[in-house]
């Protein structure tokens, strides 16, 4: 356990496109997703070892999966941490590349998205092996959503 705690692994800051900050989404549009890109979010893969009184326990921790909540009963799994969107980005007012929604929202409405990382870690010492399933929650991000209405004459 002592080992598990120093190699850190921790949730990532996750982000949406299109924000709220810079905008509304629109309607069944698509809605990028990403998280922080570090060693401790997203591996792939953490190694350390802990020895106390001459027995030493070796631990690997793999990353597996980012499951998005997307808080409306839908949820979206990556194997990585996705692709920021750049407006001036080569993708830009296309599908994410790696990490989306990409049937978008059906309804307006202001909508909370979260993520949990799954983790699988290994270990092994004393003659024993064990695995140890992690998961890291992390905060929220608000994305808003309208609908976009044509009136013609």
């Amino acid at each position: 356990r002592r080992a598990l705690a120093r190699i850190g692994i921790r949730p990532p800051r996750i982000a949406v496109a299109p924000r709220r900050a810079t905008g509304p989404g629109l309607v069944g549009l698509p809605v990028w997703l990403w998280g922080e890109n570090t060693r401790q979010t997203f591996g792939p893969v953490i190694s350390d070892a802990e020895t106390e009184r001459g027995l030493t326990v070796e631990i690997t921790a793999v990353f597996d999966r980012i499951v998005w909540d997307m808080d409306n009963g839908e949820q979206v799994t990556c194997t990585g941490a996705g692709t920021e969107y750049k407006i001036t980005g080569p993708h830009a007012g296309k599908r994410s590349p790696t990490c989306g929604y990409h049937s978008g929202y059906p309804k307006a409405d202001t909508y909370e998205v979260s993520a949990t990382t799954y983790w699988t870690v290994t270990w092994a010492g004393g003659g024993e092996t064990g695995v140890i399933p992690v998961q890291r929650r992390t905060g929220t991000v608000p994305i808003q959503i309208n609908e976009l209405q044509v009136v013609t004459r």
